[in-house]
């Protein structure tokens, strides 16, 4: 788990999407949220297309919590 958040932020896209795909599929903690989140704010359509076909069919709600508890982070990156 630990080395598909590492490989998550790789600068190599295919890398990036590939270690993404199987920390989805697998029963990940919720300290490898932020590295799913992460992801979310980039521009690149076939991970983000890839992310929302996985999370469709599975529960979000720890995703939303740690969403709606750094809120605030949220909205300064927003802002910057």
């Amino acid at each position: 788990m630990i080395m598909h958040c590492i490989y998550s932020r790789s600068c190599d896209g295919f890398v990036r999407q590939k270690h993404l795909k199987s920390l989805l599929l697998m029963d990940y903690e919720d300290w490898a949220i932020p590295y799913i989140v992460k992801v979310c704010d980039e521009y690149i359509v076939e991970i983000l297309e890839m992310t929302y076909d996985i999370l469709k069919e599975q529960d979000t709600e720890r995703i939303k919590r740690f969403c709606l508890e750094n809120m605030e982070r949220f909205a300064k990156a927003i802002i910057e």
